[in-house]
């Protein structure tokens, strides 16, 4: 027979779930934050310390973005234009 879960029980579970959740969702960005900044350094040099706090702030479509314009942008300038 299965047990029954109570209201509370239901509620930690949710919650774990949840948390879980979000905790692998910002492994994900701060991976695509890691391979900008490596991209951004491979094609360019040296990353200047604002670039890097733009990067640390930026949302996960931010992102997405530069990391594609890395691959043909000709200057730092142009991947975050």
């Amino acid at each position: 027979m299965k047990a029954t879960l109570s209201t509370g029980e239901k509620l930690i579970q949710e919650g774990f779930t949840q948390g879980w959740i979000e905790g692998w969702i910002e492994e994900v960005i701060e991976g695509r934050r890691q391979s900008l900044l490596e991209a951004l350094h491979h094609r360019f040099g040296r990353i200047p310390a604002d670039v890097e706090r733009r990067i640390a702030q930026a949302t996960d479509a931010e992102l997405r973005s530069w990391l594609a314009r890395t691959f043909t942008a000709a200057t730092l300038d142009q991947v975050f234009a």
